[in-house]
């Protein structure tokens, strides 16, 4: 009852200013702060003015105090004191504090504490020390402050819990070479501006953007953006491309890194808890500028090379601790780490001709056994550098979820998010490809293919959409699909945008899947309008190149109305993989199936060998089961031993769960083998998906057991 009675109280006293409270979040929440017009602030101070009359009547001093320098910040702003990127951004947290104090029962229970004030209190000194440039913040008011910043301006995300953190420093390691990569590509065109590679920059920038708006660091997202829209300018008006652009551009690269490094700064605070001391960093200026060059307008005016400015003239603590705790982990470049696992497969290929080694064989015992202890250490060393190329796919699905729930909100949509197969690990290569493409896919997804609540009511749907993701191995393939409960593709919007582009010609005739690839055509978008969610047709190029290049393929169903479904299938061998693999003979072929396809091995009696009834095709009962025999001569016309079926053995393997039997001549052992790709000698071949040098030498040709069962189907 007393604490009924305290919160009453509480209620009463604030009872004037909650309404209050609502009506600037209103406000506050549609502020653009990136924006280069300075907002309309006049409706804010009356507000103001009231709530700090009704902190007066109340006596709550330090709420009223905290209204007031919300005010004064504001009132800078107006007045042309402080930059509104700046100013804004202190005066949002300091709004912040009070909104997270009074937005629970607690909150109101304990009214606006000492604590709330600090905080309050803090962050004003801050902006009154950055405005007046008078003094040097101590450590405790920075540290105070950092307990409450959300915005890049100093760190771009307020709490880092362990697991998003991972996913931070994941993204800021994968940006590193890409805004390398830029910056050469920028420096080599500076002198002749007409060779820049355009699409490239735009693409990487397209890339940073995306990620960074779904981890919520908005102003990486922001400046991202905004070198997009300069370049998709030049794009569209290849004349204008100068050095002053490049220039303005290099500027775009030189911001991300100060993010970045900020970013940085922040991950290692909430490792240490100690604090950090960030730049400041000033976006409007290059914001500004970008919107000139875009409007044809002159930049000579702003100072776009002053991008940051330091509380600390010392940098040198601030720059020791970053490199503090740096020992958890080291970089190593993944051409390094492809020679290693290169260098591990020849070294599985030496071992497997010393197992086949007659002489070893009739070697001492004590010799034997200090090779099947070199074999062993070498199997463990393999499987270690195998594990540094394998990531489980949970990784990605944990950053699409939140993708997913970022997304709908902005766009004011209810979806719901479903994955299969969180636990199966893939090589980086494919894990990096994958990843890019499910970010593009969700983003349109959610954009583009979920309806609104109100339609999909309005057509009989459920309220919330539904946006699936699942991922399966099978015997040499990884398939991955994402489907969507949505509108559906248009094929009549589809045809008429390629059209207009000079994509198709206008009396084209092509199938529904030829007419779904066209969105994978470089800068092909059926959006109305360009947002920072997607609408650029850009990305769906690339990751379909990066597909297509690994061996894979896209296909595309969709139904108008219901729904739209991509399945990418992949190849589940690298040209540095290493299996596990039976060697078997067909004639004086030798043939290695991958051990995890193969469910089992087995002689059959010449009584349980049945032929069907007027078909010359034979079978065996497995398992309760009508098992066809698929003779493996016969599908690659390859002559073998003509002797008894029963000395020969059969490889038990299930295509859509049922089994098949693939008889081959001799089963002659068990190898690690390194698989090389075929790819580009013997493309199309049926039942091939590589090759590897065996124990003895001899080259082995490694079964696509799924395409062996279709072709003796088609022969049949």
């Amino acid at each position: 009852m007393a604490k009924d009675a305290k919160l009453k109280t509480v209620v009463k006293e604030l009872e004037d200013v909650l309404p209050q409270l609502k009506s600037l979040k209103i406000i506050f929440t549609k502020l653009d702060i990136f924006s280069s017009t300075p907002p309309d602030l006049k409706e804010i101070t009356p507000i103001l003015l009231e709530i700090r009359k009704s902190c007066s009547i109340h006596k709550l001093e330090n709420l009223g105090s905290s209204f007031g320098k919300l005010e004064n910040i504001l009132k800078s702003v107006e007045a042309g004191g402080e930059s509104h990127f700046t100013g804004l951004s202190y005066a949002l947290n300091i709004f912040e504090v009070i909104e997270t104090a009074l937005d629970s029962e607690e909150g109101l229970e304990k009214g606006f504490s000492e604590q709330e004030f600090e905080l309050v209190n803090g962050i004003y000194q801050m902006f009154v020390s950055e405005k007046e440039e008078k003094r040097v913040l101590s450590e405790k008011e920075r540290a105070t402050v950092d307990k409450v910043f959300k915005e890049v301006t100093f760190f771009d995300f307020g709490t880092t819990d362990a697991e998003n953190r991972v996913i931070i420093e994941d993204f800021i390691q994968e940006a590193l070479d890409p805004m390398e990569e830029i910056e050469d590509k920028l420096l080599s065109a500076e002198d002749d501006p007409k060779n820049l590679d355009i699409d490239s920059i735009f693409r990487h920038l397209h890339s940073i953007k995306g990620t960074a708006s779904f981890l919520g660091l908005n102003s990486i997202q922001h400046i991202s953006h905004a070198g997009e829209n300069l370049l998709d300018h030049v794009r569209s008006n290849p004349d204008i491309l100068s050095q002053t652009i490049i220039r303005t551009t290099l500027r775009v690269v030189d911001m991300i890194r100060l993010l970045f490094s900020n970013l940085s700064m922040k991950l290692e605070q909430s490792k240490d808890k100690k604090p950090r001391f960030p730049a400041v960093i000033q976006l409007e200026p290059l914001l500004k500028g970008i919107e000139n060059l875009i409007e044809g307008k002159s930049i000579q005016d702003l100072d776009l090379d002053s991008v940051k400015k330091n509380f600390v003239s010392d940098q040198s603590a601030a720059q020791a601790s970053t490199q503090e705790n740096k020992e958890d982990s080291i970089r190593i470049s993944t051409t390094k780490m492809e020679e290693l696992y290169s260098m591990i497969g020849e070294l599985t290929v030496l071992m497997n001709a010393i197992k086949e080694d007659p002489t070893i064989h009739n070697a001492h015992f004590s010799t034997r056994n200090k090779i099947e202890n070199l074999i062993r250490v070498t199997d463990n060393l393999r499987t270690k550098v195998a594990d540094t190329h394998m990531l489980p796919m949970v990784g990605i699905f944990k950053r699409l979820q939140r993708l997913v729930m970022d997304l709908a909100k902005k766009k004011n949509k209810k979806v719901a998010f479903e994955t299969v197969g969180e636990q199966i690990e893939i090589h980086k290569n494919t894990f990096e490809t994958l990843s890019n493409f499910l970010i593009h896919m969700i983003r349109n997804s959610v954009d583009h293919g979920i309806e609104l609540p109100d339609d999909r009511i309005r057509v009989g749907k459920a309220l919330s959409g539904l946006i699936k993701v699942s991922i399966k191995l099978t015997s040499d393939k990884i398939i991955l699909m994402i489907s969507d409960d949505g509108k559906g593709l248009d094929k009549e919007k589809i045809l008429k945008k390629a059209t207009e582009k000079g994509l198709l010609a206008p009396d084209a005739e092509l199938t529904d899947q030829e007419i779904f690839e066209q969105i994978f055509q470089p800068g092909f978008s059926t959006a109305d309008e360009i947002s920072d969610v997607s609408g650029r047709g850009v990305g769906m190029d690339v990751v379909k190149t990066a597909i297509i290049k690994m061996g894979g393929r896209i296909i595309i169903e969709s139904e108008k109305g219901k729904g739209t479904c991509f399945m990418i299938h992949l190849p589940i061998m690298t040209s540095t993989s290493i299996i596990d693999g039976l060697v078997a003979r067909i004639g004086k072929t030798f043939a290695i199936f991958p051990i995890f396809t193969v469910e089992h091995t087995f002689s059959v009696l010449k009584g349980d060998i049945k032929r069907a009834k007027d078909e010359n095709d034979e079978f065996v009962i497995y398992r309760d089961q009508a098992m066809p025999i698929v003779k493996l001569g016969k599908v690659f016309n390859i002559p073998v031993d003509e002797i008894d079926i029963t000395k020969k053995v059969i490889f038990v393997v299930r295509e859509q769960d049922k089994p098949y039997g693939l008889l081959a001549d001799e089963l002659l052992s068990q190898q690690q083998v390194v698989v090389e790709s075929l790819k580009d000698h013997l493309d199309g071949l049926i039942g091939i998906s590589g090759g590897a040098i065996l124990g003895n030498g001899r080259f082995g040709l490694i079964m696509d057991t799924k395409s062996i069962v279709n072709a003796w189907k088609n022969q049949n």
